[in-house]
């Protein structure tokens, strides 16, 4: 019996098989900015929430009788919560196939972030949560802090896609 007819070189397809060359006229530049720029300022915050939980609520309660055991550690799983998100982010900043892939996938997941911590905030305010205790000056302080960031993905995702970064197969020699 005859062996079967060879299909040539197999090369197990992977996220690195082929190089690539970053495009010249979409380097990914100003996302890649802005995530390693976020990535940094979210390190102090993360730290914060972790490591001193009841310092981290302070600055957000009305009355510091409100800062509880339950509240603290509902404080770190949010700071666990922001070093998972903070890590994407980082990668994001290199440029490589998988990073430049990512771009767009972060900053989704940090849009959806953000819309909900902006709804809360407003619930906060005018809704119910006004009973809660959140102190509404924080939840100003974190609408007009977050607001810019969520408004930024908005004009990036539907103005200026380019600016995630694109590649292109770069040529092989066998």
């Amino acid at each position: 019996m005859a062996p079967p007819p060879s299909l040539g070189l197999y090369r197990q397809p992977s996220l690195t098989s082929d190089p690539i060359e970053v495009d010249p006229a979409n380097p990914g530049n100003i996302i890649r900015y802005a995530l390693g720029i976020e990535s940094l300022l979210n390190v102090p915050f993360a730290g914060l929430a972790l490591f001193y939980p009841a310092k981290f609520l302070a600055l957000l309660a009305t009355d510091s009788s409100q800062i509880t055991p339950l509240a603290q550690i509902a404080c770190t799983f949010y700071g666990t919560s922001m070093v998972g998100m903070t890590l994407p982010m980082a990668y994001g900043v290199f440029n490589n196939r998988g990073a430049i892939e990512s771009r767009p996938y972060s900053y989704l997941m940090l849009a959806g972030a953000e819309a909900g911590i902006l709804t809360t905030a407003l619930w906060v305010l005018y809704g119910p949560g006004a009973a809660t205790g959140f102190a509404p000056d924080a939840a100003w302080s974190m609408i007009k802090q977050i607001g810019p960031a969520f408004l930024w993905r908005l004009f990036v995702f539907f103005r200026k896609p380019q600016w995630f970064g694109r590649y292109k197969e770069a040529k092989r020699s066998l």
